[in-house]
C-alpha cells in the first residue's frame, strides 16, 4: 500500500513537472505552434501515463501532443533523446533512470535517496522528474 502511495504521488508530480516545464528558455509563454512529444516504453503502464500526459497537456495548453512509439527503447535510450530533444516527456521508473540510463551505482539505499539524489543530478542537466 505504501508503495502504491509513493508511486501515485511520484506519477502526480512527474506530470505538474511536465506542464511546469513547458516554458521557453527565456522563461517567457510557449507559442501555440510548438509540439510536445511524448515517448513511451513498450508498457502498458507507459502508453497509459503518455495518453494521460496529452489529455492533460492537451487540455490545459494549446500545444499540438505526439506520443512516440517506438520499438524496444529502453531507458538510456529514452534519456539519450531527451537530453537531444528528440522528445520532451518520458515515463520511466527511477530506478531505471538511476542505475540504466545513468548507469550510477545502487549500494543499499532507500528509495527516498535514490529520487532524492536523482532529482539533484537531473536538474543539474535541466531535466525535472
Amino acid at each position: 500500500m505504501k508503495l502504491k502511495k509513493l508511486l501515485a504521488i511520484f506519477i502526480i508530480g512527474a506530470l505538474a513537472l511536465s506542464l511546469w516545464g513547458c516554458g521557453n528558455e527565456e522563461g517567457g509563454e510557449v507559442t501555440a505552434s510548438q509540439e510536445v512529444r511524448i515517448a513511451t516504453k513498450n508498457t502498458r503502464e507507459g502508453a497509459v501515463l503518455a495518453q494521460m500526459a496529452s489529455i492533460l497537456i492537451s487540455e490545459k495548453t494549446s500545444h499540438k501532443v505526439t506520443i512516440v512509439e517506438e520499438e524496444n527503447v529502453t531507458s538510456k535510450s529514452l534519456y539519450n533523446d531527451l537530453q537531444a530533444g528528440n522528445i520532451d516527456i518520458y515515463f520511466d521508473y527511477t530506478g531505471s533512470i538511476y542505475l540504466n540510463a545513468l548507469e550510477l551505482p545502487v549500494e543499499e539505499m532507500e528509495y527516498a535517496v535514490i529520487l532524492v539524489q536523482l532529482q539533484t543530478l537531473m536538474l543539474e542537466e535541466g531535466v525535472y522528474i
